[in-house]
C-alpha cells in the first residue's frame, strides 16, 4: 500500500511540475542575461543548423550593434537593404525590385564611407553616374568644400560655395596651373585690312592720358571685379599692335 501511494504521488509531482519552461505571451526569454529586452534575447554565440525568418513584422531581419555608434543590418519588408553604419543616421538605403534598382529616400547622409575608398568601377557600355536632383553635389574635406557641382546651374566651384557671377561654368577660387590652354577665338587678322581704321598718335596718347589704359581694353580694376576673357584680350592686344 505505502509502494502505491508513493508511486501515486512521485507521478503526481512530475505531471504538476512538466510544464515549469512555459512563458506567458507578454514575457521574453533571456539566455545569458535576467533583463532580456527582445521576446528571445541571447548573450553569447548561438550554433543554429537551420534558420527561419517570420514575415509577419516590420523588419524580417535586424543584426544590431551596441556602444556609442550603434550599426544596424535591416532585411526589411519593403525589399530593401537597410545599413545604418554610423550615429549621424548615415544610410544605405537601396531598393531592389524586378524592374531595377532603385533609391529609396532616409535620413541623414545617404552613403557615408569612414577611413576608406569610394571605388566607381564601370562596366563597358554601362556609363556610371553621381546623381543629385534636388541639392548641390560636394566634395569635402574638414569644414572646407573643395568642389561643388550647383545643381541649379549646372556650374562647377572648386574652392568656394557661392558665385557672385553665374555665367561663369567653371568657377575657381585660387590659381589654376595646367600644362596647355586651348582657347577658341575668331582671331584679329581683319586689322590688316585696307578698310581697318587706325588710332592716331596723338588721340591714343590723349586716350591713355585720360584713362591710364589702352583704348578697349580693360582697366585693372574692371579686371579685378568682372576678371579677363582670355581669347577676347588676346584679340584686342593684337588690335592694339597693330596699331
Amino acid at each position: 500500500m505505502k509502494k502505491l501511494l508513493l508511486s501515486l504521488s512521485l507521478e503526481t509531482t512530475c505531471f504538476a511540475t512538466y510544464a515549469q519552461n512555459t512563458f506567458p505571451s507578454s514575457g521574453n526569454v533571456g539566455i545569458g542575461t535576467m533583463s532580456p529586452s527582445a521576446a528571445f534575447d541571447v548573450v553569447g554565440d548561438i550554433s543554429i543548423r537551420g534558420f527561419v525568418v517570420s514575415t509577419t513584422r516590420s523588419n524580417y531581419l535586424s543584426f544590431i550593434g551596441g556602444g556609442s555608434n550603434q550599426g544596424a543590418i535591416y532585411l526589411g519588408s519593403d525589399n530593401r537593404l537597410h545599413i545604418n553604419g554610423y550615429a549621424n543616421g548615415a544610410q544605405f538605403d537601396q531598393g531592389l525590385s524586378t524592374s531595377g534598382i532603385s533609391p529609396l529616400p532616409g535620413g541623414g547622409d545617404q552613403i557615408s564611407i569612414y577611413y576608406g575608398d569610394l571605388n566607381l568601377l564601370e562596366s563597358a557600355g554601362v556609363p556610371t553616374y553621381l546623381r543629385s536632383t534636388n541639392q548641390d553635389l560636394k566634395l569635402q574635406s574638414g569644414s572646407t568644400y573643395n568642389l561643388i557641382l550647383n545643381s541649379s546651374s549646372g556650374n562647377v566651384l572648386i574652392g568656394k560655395t557661392s558665385q557672385t557671377n553665374t555665367a561663369y561654368i567653371l568657377d575657381v577660387n585660387g590659381s589654376v596651373r595646367a600644362n596647355a590652354i586651348t582657347v577658341n577665338t575668331s582671331g584679329a587678322d581683319f586689322v590688316f585690312e585696307p578698310s581697318y581704321k587706325l588710332w592716331t598718335l596723338p588721340s591714343l596718347k590723349e586716350y591713355i592720358t585720360k584713362n591710364h589704359h589702352l583704348p578697349e581694353i580693360a582697366s585693372a580694376k574692371e579686371m579685378q571685379a568682372d576678371g579677363l576673357n582670355v581669347g577676347e584680350n588676346q584679340v584686342k592686344l593684337c588690335r592694339k599692335w597693330r596699331s
